[in-house]
């Protein structure tokens, strides 16, 4: 893929609920969307694992003086990515995500890009570092203070790349599950546990959106969040700046691609033309 000469491209953000394993047909309809977009889209086979790909590009972001060089880690792991949609969801929703990339690869034109291995190794380098600069002197324990300062160093590296990203995608979309968000009441504001879905939902709020330009034709890029094990501190999950977007609304959106593509000349449909038809649905449904 080639790199992205623009920078402020994004257009709409939506909130979309109601995403499950019935909306692709049952559990066997959405192995089958995962395992297109594993198979087809990202072109790995069963033996293949998505740690090898990543892990090998781990060590040599640690130079030999020493130093992480961050702008090559964010370069190798964003640099080529060209995004229309932006996925923030749940790592505990990584199946049904990976299912929904294979949908909107099938049915809309649109390529996914799911980062969960990719994020959640970076663990692994933390590890790394830690290993080689964060043990206490002749024991087997960590330094407090170092492994701090670690984790806020690789954390920012990934969150100023996330910031960059979502400012280069033409949309957002935050799949609202149960997994993603917490409601004590009915009445009450989303929260979330994830300190990367508030992130991710407030620099959506913060960066303004651009003039539409359905000229530039790019991918989707799916971003989750990766974290396992939570600190339970409660975060205001900001939504209220997001349109809603359902599962009917997706349905008529493959529909109208669908018809499009039994026209000859519109049987390449994809990125952001393929956008421009769920914002026309959209208007026309919600008007």
């Amino acid at each position: 893929m080639s790199k992205r000469k623009d920078g402020k491209n994004m257009f709409s953000r939506f909130n979309l609920s109601g995403l499950t394993e019935e909306f692709f047909g049952g559990k066997d309809a959405c192995e089958k969307y995962q395992k297109h977009y594993r198979k087809d889209v990202l072109g790995l086979t069963d033996e293949d694992k998505e740690n090898d790909l990543f892990r090998k590009t781990l060590r040599h972001y640690l130079q030999a003086n020493g130093n992480l060089d961050a702008a090559t880690m964010e370069e190798e792991w964003f640099g080529s990515v060209q995004a229309d949609i932006f996925l923030s969801h749940s790592h505990r929703d990584e199946t049904l995500i990976e299912a929904f990339a294979g949908w909107l690869h099938e049915k809309c034109g649109v390529f996914a890009f799911v980062d969960s291995s990719l994020w959640g190794y970076a663990d692994d380098l933390l590890l790394e570092i830690d290993n080689d600069y964060c043990k206490n002197d002749g024991k087997n324990t960590y330094s407090y203070e170092l492994r701090n300062i670690s984790t806020s160093y690789v954390h920012m590296i990934l969150n100023t790349a996330l910031a960059k990203m979502i400012h280069q995608t033409e949309c957002l979309i935050f799949v609202n599950t149960e997994n993603s968000t917490i409601k004590e009441n009915i009445t009450d504001e989303s929260k979330t546990l994830s300190p990367w879905i508030y992130s991710e939902l407030a620099l959506s709020k913060i960066i303004e959106p651009q003039e539409y330009n359905i000229s530039n034709l790019k991918h989707s890029f799916i971003l989750n969040e990766s974290e396992e094990r939570q600190i339970p501190i409660v975060l205001h999950a900001e939504t209220e700046h997001l349109k809603i977007l359902t599962t009917n609304h997706l349905i008529n959106w493959a529909t109208c691609i669908e018809q499009i593509r039994r026209d000859p000349e519109g049987n390449q449909i994809m990125g952001s033309a393929s956008l421009f038809v769920l914002y026309m649905t959209m208007s026309k449904h919600n008007g």
